[in-house]
């Protein structure tokens, strides 16, 4: 065999292998594009899971929060509305002849407890129908239970303060309204959040 023959044959051997290689490599750069596209569609379609999931909950937490504020302004809308009515029965109440007044005070007076007794504190415009009533009142009374006597006090509107040694006990009309209040709580959050 000739030199030039063997070194065709080389060549051609070179050539052929050299495009096995580039075949394979070529075959392996397309299956690490492949594999890399998967990956990174993989990767795209986790951080839209987790980016719709951020979305939902962020949604969520708002309407959460729009939900919240909308029962709030509904409450204070009716606490607004509470506040209208019971102010108009207190400024009713104290718009009563001085005999009604004082006989609302009495007959939460009457309803203290039988050992329940001191210094009646007054509005002075009632001051003088609780002084005449002192005998009334003191009526089915132990002589440790009495109601010695009835003093003014301009920050009642109406009813009564009863001061004892140890005790007092909260009589007014703005108690009475404050208890009214609170008795129909249950009620109100009934129709607020129902």
């Amino acid at each position: 065999m000739s030199l030039e023959r063997v070194r065709a044959a080389v060549m051609d051997k070179v050539k052929a292998e050299t495009a096995a290689a580039l075949s394979e490599a070529r075959l392996a750069a397309d299956k690490l594009a492949a594999d890399g596209k998967a990956e990174d569609d993989r990767r795209l379609a986790d951080a839209l899971r987790e980016a719709k999931t951020l979305s939902d909950r962020e949604l969520a937490r708002v309407a959460g929060q729009i939900r919240q504020e909308g029962r709030m302004a509904l409450l204070a809308a009716k606490n607004d509305r509470m506040d209208e009515v019971f102010k108009a029965a207190r400024d009713q109440f104290l718009g009563l002849p001085d005999a009604d007044r004082a006989a609302a005070a009495m007959e939460w007076i009457r309803a203290l407890p039988a050992d329940a007794g001191g210094v009646l504190r007054v509005n002075p415009r009632d001051r003088k129908a609780l002084q005449a009533a002192l005998p009334d009142l003191n009526q089915d009374r132990s002589s440790m239970a009495r109601f010695a006597s009835v003093e003014e006090d301009a920050s009642i509107a109406g009813g009564a303060l009863v001061d004892g040694a140890d005790f007092t006990s909260d009589c007014t009309l703005d108690r009475r309204l404050e208890q009214l209040r609170e008795s129909l709580a249950a009620d109100l959050a009934g129709l607020l959040f129902s």
